[in-house]
């Protein structure tokens, strides 16, 4: 409670100083914000904000997915894409958060095969991690491993916590 009560101070201080337009200062209060819940004030400083870098719609598509607002955050990621924005591998590692923390797997699927051929962002570790999540919430646990056999690198720390994180049966986790 005091930290948000001193991150208001300081979002009135860029207010009064004109830097909430600002992308680093308004991606900062749209964090503060998101982290504490109050997607409505992220949303007012994102809004106050140039729509040019993706380092905003990151931030407030990460703020809605991580809230259980998957639907916002598609519709965001749907706008960013509509203002052609570049999209980054940020991007996704949101928008595939979205899907996961939704249970959307076809949606998420469809954004990880097409992520590449119709955005131009390589898949990453991120990206595999979010998706191995994505099957665990949904307890396809068969498909988070075919995923990971199925990888062109190998899987590093993440990706096998994600999926022994999502492991219910100790027989998979052990697998």
């Amino acid at each position: 409670l005091a930290a948000l009560q001193l991150g208001r101070q300081v979002h009135v201080l860029a207010l009064k100083s004109g830097l909430q337009s600002n992308e680093h200062v308004a991606s900062s209060l749209i964090l503060m914000y998101s982290k504490c819940g109050l997607l409505e004030h992220a949303r007012r400083s994102f809004e106050d904000t140039p729509k040019d870098s993706p380092i905003t719609w990151n931030f407030i598509i990460f703020g809605y997915a991580q809230h259980g607002k998957g639907k916002v955050a598609l519709e965001l990621f749907h706008q960013m894409t509509e203002s052609r924005v570049k999209l980054d591998h940020i991007t996704f590692v949101a928008v595939l958060t979205a899907c996961s923390h939704m249970g959307w797997v076809e949606e998420g699927q469809h954004i990880l095969r097409t992520m590449e051929s119709d955005y131009g962002v390589p898949l990453r570790m991120e990206h595999y991690a979010c998706a191995i999540d994505l099957f665990g919430r949904a307890g396809l646990l068969d498909e988070a491993k075919a995923l990971i056999k199925s990888m062109p690198c190998e899987p590093d720390a993440m990706v096998w916590k994600t999926l022994l994180g999502a492991c219910r049966n100790c027989e998979i986790g052990r697998a």
